[in-house]
């Protein structure tokens, strides 16, 4: 299985290759191309994430059967006084399951390396695809979208205990993962920016049960931070300081003077919650538009 997803990857044109293997993408494209490039990207990503879960499933459960037949066999050759039959049979059915679930494993090794992480095709490529029509199909789009682990070690920016409380011990680690950067340029002059940053949690708990057992259980938060700006590069428009104003008092909104004009930026925070590892939601394109939809607003026409 490694090898025809190996071979899978060998097939795809060679800038996209490039992208699965450094798990980045950086450049300067117009729309045209980069809407091309990223449903590309991402049709091949969907097929390893598929078959990802596949191979993972089999491999769980062979890992299952494995030890569910180990101890099987260990109580068919007591009570067979070890006879060589039963234990030649027992052999060979276990060593067959430990076969298949290592197999499984290793392919399943294998498909993690080449998966890529979601933002780009869940937010990205569709927040694109929405603002198509407004885009200025003249200009070119600068894209930096990483496509790597958001909980990789270069990511963990601190660890510490935590007051324990009822537990024995209680340890932080937090992670910041830059998913994407952003600017596109728009038909009526008006530049969009855009940065989206990561910041998974986890709390590992360890503590004693009623009985006495050492457990341990881990939980995960993720903090997606989304900062959407706009700069009027056109000298037909000019940012309405009075409506930012207006819109501080129910949002974060700032207004910065730039050396290529005033800069408005809207920031947002969404929170998400799990026990059974990362999060995996992503910023719906729809949140997105509403957020540049609230900067668009604050556009009045150049006095």
């Amino acid at each position: 299985m490694a090898h025809k997803e190996s071979l899978t990857l060998d097939t795809l044109p060679p800038e996209i290759r490039d992208a699965v293997t450094n798990k980045r993408i950086s450049g300067r494209k117009k729309l045209g191309r980069w809407l091309v490039f990223l449903k590309t990207l991402s049709e091949f990503d969907e097929q390893v994430d598929a078959q990802y879960n596949k191979v993972k499933k089999r491999s769980v459960g062979f890992g299952v059967l494995t030890f569910v037949c180990l101890f099987a066999s260990i109580f068919a050759l007591a009570f067979s006084e070890g006879n060589l039959v039963v234990l030649a049979s027992c052999g060979s059915v276990v060593f067959l399951l430990f076969v298949f679930f290592m197999v499984n494993w290793l392919n399943a090794r294998a498909l993690k390396k080449i998966n890529l992480e979601n933002s780009f095709r869940e937010t990205v490529l569709p927040f694109l695809a929405i603002l198509s029509e407004e885009i200025s199909p003249k200009d070119k789009i600068t894209l930096d979208l990483n496509l790597g682990d958001p909980t990789a070690k270069q990511y963990k920016v601190s660890e510490q205990k935590l007051p324990p409380g009822r537990n024995r011990k209680l340890i932080e680690r937090t992670y910041c993962f830059p998913a994407c950067h952003a600017k596109i340029p728009l038909e009526n002059g008006t530049l969009l920016l855009l940065d989206l940053v990561k910041n998974p949690v986890s709390y590992d708990r360890y503590y004693r049960s009623s009985s006495g057992k050492s457990k341990h259980k881990k939980k995960w938060k993720l903090i997606i931070d989304v900062t959407a700006g706009l700069v009027p590069v056109s000298e037909e428009f000019q940012v309405s300081e009075a409506e930012v104003e207006r819109m501080t008092a129910s949002a974060k909104v700032k207004l910065k003077e730039k050396k290529g004009g005033q800069l408005c930026c809207l920031r947002e925070k969404l929170k998400f919650k799990s026990a059974k590892g990362v999060p995996d939601e992503n910023v719906s394109p729809e949140a997105l538009v509403e957020m540049f939809m609230k900067l668009c607003t604050m556009l009045n026409p150049a006095a």
